[in-house]
């Protein structure tokens, strides 16, 4: 069985899946300790995809897009922006409770989880500009 996790990038906090030593190793085993044979699997090659709706944003100075898109979204499920902007800033999660999660100038990958069914605006904070309506069901 082999555990997945996505973190942050450059995060060493994510566990780790081991792998039990084969029949064969455990035999090599004494009662004075395991197999120097044992193993761990090798970490994943390819980054984890997002569990729910991905929502590419540019932001250029004032100029903000996308504009108003619906995006369908899950109750408890995370719905993850992936921000490109010239600037720092902050999107308004027009939830309950309010959510503010700030970016960085470059790329920043934001995930915002709901917990209540309904229509939410999520806003760049600087401009108001609206972004996207998430369809919370």
């Amino acid at each position: 069985m082999a555990l997945l996790a996505a973190c942050g990038a450059g995060e060493s906090t994510a566990p780790r899946s081991s792998v039990a030593p084969s029949a064969a190793e455990s035999i090599g085993s004494t009662a004075a300790g395991p197999s120097s044979q044992a193993t761990t699997a090798p970490p994943s090659a390819e980054p984890s995809e997002p569990a729910g709706p991905v929502v590419e944003v540019t932001i250029n100075g004032e100029n903000v897009s996308p504009k108003g898109d619906r995006i369908d979204a899950k109750v408890g499920e995370p719905v993850t922006f992936i921000v490109t902007s010239d600037r720092a800033g902050g999107l308004h999660v027009h939830s309950s409770p309010e959510q503010t999660p700030e970016f960085k100038k470059g790329t920043t990958t934001i995930a915002v989880t709901v917990d209540k069914p309904g229509l939410v605006d999520v806003e760049e904070h600087e401009s108001d500009a609206l972004i996207a309506q998430l369809e919370v069901r």
